[in-house]
């Protein structure tokens, strides 16, 4: 799979998970929405191409990898995992009380 390709795939793919938030659907399927129709655009896209060669195997997967990392931006992916096991992410908490205490000048 080469750089074009990537792109390509990563785009269309991409735009279906804006799609899926735009129609309603939970941020708590992301951790399975990404991986699967990353793997569904990378397997048509190879599947159009011709037969899948040993050599290829790897930039299959490297592509795989690329397609699901764009496409993981859409839903913010590590609050969308964190939500997903109940867990609230660092960024969801917002900083430490203590971070934001404004120091009082002493006199």
């Amino acid at each position: 799979m080469d750089e074009l390709a990537v792109m390509r795939v990563s785009g269309v793919v991409l735009a279906l998970m804006y799609l899926l938030r735009w129609a309603g659907v939970s941020p708590r399927w992301a951790p399975l929405l990404v991986p699967l129709l990353s793997v569904l655009g990378v397997g048509l896209w190879a599947y159009a191409n011709g037969p899948i060669s040993q050599p290829l195997a790897f930039s299959y997967l490297a592509g795989w990898v690329a397609v699901a990392t764009s496409a993981a931006t859409a839903w913010g992916f590590s609050s969308a995992a964190a939500a997903r096991f109940g867990r609230r992410s660092s960024r969801a908490r917002g900083r430490h009380r203590q971070s934001h205490r404004v120091r009082q000048p002493t006199a």
